[in-house]
This record gives structure tokens, sequence and C-alpha cells, in this order.
């Protein structure tokens, strides 16, 4: 493949390979086509890989995975993952974001006056967390 008498030829789509080359990888099948000898590939230098540091170039809100209307009607608790947003339910216009939670929020409940509110997520059949409290209080407590 690598002498393009075999389809395709190698290496795929790029340009063939200088026949010296072809002759040197030749040599080293022949000669039985070791490897590096046990501990040599561990101790040659390596470089790290550089990862770039991407930032959204908008701003991003969380997937909704839990929604909830307080008893009222007036507020609306969105679940997403690690935060539950408080939102004016007539407005959409966010109030507060209730941040700390375990992974994605999956549920969301007030209680019947209001008055409470409950979240509960984190890794499906792994961990999670659930949380309770006003909203006032979940909006200034901590994890």
């Amino acid at each position: 493949m690598l002498e393009g008498k075999i389809k395709p030829q190698m290496p795929f789509g790029g340009e063939p390979l200088p026949p010296a080359v072809i002759t040197n990888i030749k040599a080293w099948i022949d000669a039985g086509a070791n490897g590096p000898a046990p501990g040599a590939a561990a101790t040659r230098a390596t470089s790290q890989p550089v990862i770039p540091d991407i930032k959204p170039a908008v701003p991003t809100v969380s997937p909704v995975t839990a929604l909830s209307f307080a008893p009222n009607g007036k507020l609306l608790a969105v679940g997403g993952y690690k935060e539950v947003r408080l939102l004016d339910a007539s407005t959409g216009k966010p109030l507060a974001t209730l941040s700390g939670h375990a992974g994605q929020v999956r549920t969301v409940a007030f209680s019947p006056d209001g008055k409470w509110l409950a979240a509960a997520g984190g890794l499906a059949a792994r961990s999670g967390r659930s949380r309770f409290g006003t909203p006032e209080l979940m909006t200034s407590c901590a994890p």
C-alpha cells in the first residue's frame, strides 16, 4: 500500500512517501519490526497537549430539566444544570438564581402554600442531593 501496488495507497489521502522512507520501513519490517525496548518509550520526553480556553461568544443558559409554578401562579422555578432559576411567571424576568445544586436539577416543587421550595438532582443512578427552603433562604444559603 505504501508503494501504491495495492489500493488504497498509503498514507490515505496524503502525498506518497519518498522512496527512502519506504526503504527504511521495509528494512525495519525485515528486521522483525521490533518496537522500543521496555521502558524506552516511557522515558522519552512528551509534550503536554495545549488545550485552548474557549469562552462562549454569547451568554449561555443551562437547559431546562424541571419546572414548577408557585401555587399563586406568580413565580416559576426552572431547574437546570447545578441551578434553579426563579422567574416572574408573567414576564419571564429572572428574579434569582439558586446555585450549588448537584448536577442536573431533575425536579423542583413548591409547597402547597408556596412558602417552601424543594429541588433535587444529581447524577442519575449514582448520587444526588435534595435542598429545601424558602425561595429567599435558598438564594442566600450555601450548598
